[in-house]
This record gives C-alpha cells, structure tokens and sequence, in this order.
C-alpha cells in the first residue's frame, strides 16, 4: 500500500487533521479528500475532520512573467529526482537547459501544476482548489526565484483579498 495512503487513513482514524501537499505531485487529491472524510474518527483531538491543501503559486502582473518564474520551481523538482540538490535556478538558466524530452516533460508538468499568472488567475484556481476539494483551508507555498517575484506574489494576493501584506 502506498505510504500516503498509509498516513491518510491512519489520520482519518485517529481522528487528526490531514494535510495534502500538492506541490510535489499531481496526485489524486480528491480522491483522498473523500477517503479521508468518510473514514474520519472523532477523537479528542478533533470531533470532525480538518484537511488541508497546499499549492505552488506565483503571482505577477505580467502571467508570462509568472509562468517563467514557476520555472524556477519545477527545475528543482526535477533536480531532485536526480538526486541533485533542490535548488532553485534562474529562469533564464531553466530556460536555456537542453535536456532530454523526458526532463522537459517533468519541467512542463510541474510549472502547468503550479499556480501562476495574475493575482485574479492565481485567486481564482486557490478558490477552485478549495471548492472542489471541500478542503478547510488551501496553503499557497509560495513560488519563484527571486525574493522580489515571491515578495510581489505575497503583496498582490494579499492586496486582492484586501489584506495587509507586511
């Protein structure tokens, strides 16, 4: 049995909240939302169940300019199915990396998996996200090479949910 199923079903039955990290996969997340709820166990700890989702996300006026930073991210991800460190890289350097097909396949898949492009496009799949799941709550692990392309995701959602970014 696959070892997330394996925590899933253990926190579904001890009664504990469930966290689901998207950002490194694509999996089935549904799927184990419902497995989760539907074998969930009250406990002390929690008297219904309490899930969470996480999502890679990069904001930007520009939605070019946001896609290419998520770059950044997926060329970590495939660093490290190389067993390379996961390091994040300049876009132009991700850009300019002449690997084979499946390597830019990995790339391609993980910056489509990302939540990039304008705050209004980044909101709106963080909201689709939660609809869809029924999830509690929807993390943003916030994405990107530079401290300014993170920093400006940070302002930019925060400013479109009319919440303080500092």
């Amino acid at each position: 049995m696959d070892l997330r199923v394996i925590d899933l079903l253990r926190a579904s039955g001890r009664g504990r909240p469930y966290a689901f990290a998207l950002q490194f996969g694509n999996a089935d997340v549904l799927s184990a939302m419902r497995i989760y709820r539907e074998n969930f166990r009250p406990s002390k700890i929690l008297a219904k169940p309490y899930s969470l989702v996480s999502i890679g996300a990069i904001a930007d006026e520009d939605p070019v300019e946001a896609r290419r930073q998520s770059t950044s991210s997926a060329m970590a991800m495939l660093r490290m199915f190389q067993r390379k460190p996961f390091a994040l890289l300049p876009p132009d350097e991700v850009a300019a990396f002449q690997g084979n097909m499946q390597e830019r396949q990995i790339i391609e898949q993980y910056t489509d998996q990302t939540l990039h492009g304008t705050a209004d496009e980044v909101a709106k799949g963080l909201e689709d996200l939660q609809e869809q799941t029924g999830v509690d709550e929807v993390m943003m692990v916030v994405q990107g090479y530079s401290r300014r392309a993170q920093s400006r995701t940070v302002e930019l959602i925060a400013d479109h949910y009319r919440m303080p970014s500092h």
